[in-house]
């Protein structure tokens, strides 16, 4: 049910409502009914302050799934709001699955509040939304902050420990925070708190204890960006996380060693993004099918694996590796894509043969290229592939030298 119809849907209460207090009509059987005047209404009196009775709607008799429904397709504020309408969008409300809180929902625009403002008015309304929700039956919370003010730690903390229940199954929080990390609690995972979460995406913040961080059992996909978290924080991250499926890790930079063991059976692709100190990557997972790793010097130990389909290497000296390294340890690769702005000598000539590969991209830039690179060199993957049907090269290189095809150019007669 749209928006439209919900609108139509309580104007009509509305006028039933009025009229049923006129007499016009007779009151249907409702969710909660009282006798008045020997008869059953939707009806319950309250205590007016004023020394009279006060006639409070309990809305229609409908089941209560439906109600939820209809609570479910309101946006956040609004559906905050009509928690106080009625008991049926109260009990809705209070048991709502999904929260997200981010300037849309939330109805902020920098424009009008200005930037200073907007931050305080972020936290003070999601304070009171996230109030009116019992905790019960959360099972998604994604924080999508709107500036930073002094407080904002300070809210979050009391908001994850709100959130954190044996019941949540995703979790995001995307801070605004480059200057001022937020210190993530992962004590509040101890209790059993995050025995249910799967997804987990955790944008600029930093550990400073692993306690509650293997009680991670059932993480199926982890993000992390700009997170201040050593290896042994991640190993202790991973360590129980046999049903992961997807690895993400961008500009990480106090990661200097990555394992992935061969526990992780369902893990299928990964992704290691520019992090800085990260100078060994060794996957022992048996059914990675694709894996994107990008950074300067890494030194890259695959275990055998038949299910890899797709890789993407933006690495110096990946053209080097490739031919060398890729055709013995994922033979049934079928997509490959290389970006190189560093390269030593030409591409290797090497007799192992891509046999399935069917989709090549390779993209050479930069200015550390040696003068005596050679870019066509990479002809040579046209013939060790002989499966390949689109090959694309992009070059922007700043330098080079070559001997010409045709000769001398000083020549005047060429």
């Amino acid at each position: 049910m749209g928006l439209l119809a919900l609108n139509h849907l309580m104007s009509f209460q509305r006028r039933r409502c009025w009229r049923r207090r006129r007499g016009e009509i007779r009151p249907l059987n409702g969710l909660v009914a009282s006798l008045v005047n020997g008869k059953r209404s939707n009806y319950k009196d309250d205590d007016n302050p004023q020394g009279g009775k006060r006639m409070r709607f309990s809305g229609p008799d409908l089941p209560e799934d439906i109600w939820g429904h209809i609570h479910s397709l309101m946006p956040l504020q609004d559906a905050a709001r009509t928690a106080s309408v009625s008991h049926a969008f109260l009990r809705s409300w209070r048991c709502r699955p999904n929260i997200t809180l981010n300037s849309t929902t939330l109805g902020l625009n920098e424009d009008v509040h200005g930037e200073n403002k907007i931050a305080s008015d972020f936290n003070s309304r999601a304070d009171h939304i996230l109030k009116k929700h019992s905790g019960i039956g959360l099972r998604t919370l994604k924080i999508e902050f709107c500036g930073y003010s002094a407080n904002t730690h300070c809210y979050l903390n009391s908001w994850l420990e709100f959130a954190l229940t044996p019941e949540l199954e995703e979790l995001t929080l995307l801070l605004p925070l480059k200057k001022a990390k937020y210190c993530f609690p992962s004590s509040l995972l101890s209790s059993g708190s995050g025995n249910s979460i799967r997804h987990l995406n955790l944008p600029w913040c930093t550990f400073t204890t692993t306690v509650g961080l293997d009680s991670l059992k059932k993480l199926t996909s982890v993000y992390l960006h700009e997170v201040r978290i050593t290896e042994e924080e991640l190993g202790c991250l991973l360590s129980n996380s046999s049903a992961l499926e997807q690895l993400n890790l961008t500009y990480c930079y106090k990661i200097t060693c990555l394992k992935i063991t061969c526990h992780m059976k369902r893990l299928s692709c990964f992704s290691v993004l520019e992090c800085d100190k990260l100078r060994v990557i060794e996957s022992k997972a048996p059914n990675v099918s694709s894996f994107f790793i990008s950074g300067g010097q890494l030194e890259v130990s695959l275990a055998e694996s038949l299910e890899v389909k797709n890789i993407t290497l933006s690495m110096d000296c990946a053209i080097s590796c490739a031919p060398v390294k890729l055709p013995s340890v994922v033979p049934n690769l079928e997509i490959l894509s290389i970006i190189s702005s560093c390269e030593a000598v030409s591409t290797p000539l090497s007799p192992n043969k891509f046999l399935h590969l069917k989709v090549l991209s390779i993209s050479l830039h930069g200015a550390a290229f040696s003068p005596a690179y050679d870019c066509f060199s990479v002809v040579y993957f046209l013939d060790a592939a002989p499966s390949l049907e689109t090959f694309v090269l992009g070059v922007s290189q700043l330098r080079m030298q070559h001997d010409s095809i045709i000769g001398d150019p000083s020549d005047p007669h060429l």
